[in-house]
């Protein structure tokens, strides 16, 4: 219907050698991500938003709602509204103070009737078959 499409993402954009052009929210994560060295986690960011685009449901990315940023906003077309995550890897410092964030920010989303989906970067890039069931499940 016309009032989702003004949630539908821009189209990725690609270079004049085919390649994908990172978007904002792709750069950021890479910096959260750690650098492109051969260890550091892949950057999870682009395999969630082609799940999304193939489970179809239009979504929002890195999205402000009040005062929390969102990674990503999604409505089914059945009116549900959903808060996807992706945790910070484990090697990250997830200490108390990261967690309560993470709690204080479920707890916002529960209250504003959001479902909330907190990936890590591994569930991303490993189980994808899983967390699109998980998404078309969302209603």
């Amino acid at each position: 219907g016309a009032a989702l499409s003004s949630f539908a993402e821009d189209p990725p954009a690609f270079d004049e050698n085919g390649e994908l052009i990172p978007d904002d929210f792709e750069i950021r994560f890479d910096k959260a991500f750690g650098d492109k060295n051969a260890e550091a986690p892949l950057n999870p960011w682009p395999a969630l938003r082609q799940m999304l685009l193939s489970a179809g449901f239009p979504f929002q990315s890195n999205v402000a709602e009040g005062e929390l940023t969102l990674a990503v906003r999604l409505v089914s077309p059945l009116g549900g509204r959903y808060n996807i995550e992706i945790a910070a890897p484990l090697e990250a410092v997830r200490g108390d103070h990261e967690l309560e964030v993470e709690r204080n920010h479920d707890e916002v989303m529960a209250q504003r009737g959001y479902g909330i989906l907190r990936l890590t970067p591994t569930e991303i890039l490993e189980k994808n078959n899983f967390i699109i069931e998980r998404l078309q499940r969302m209603v």
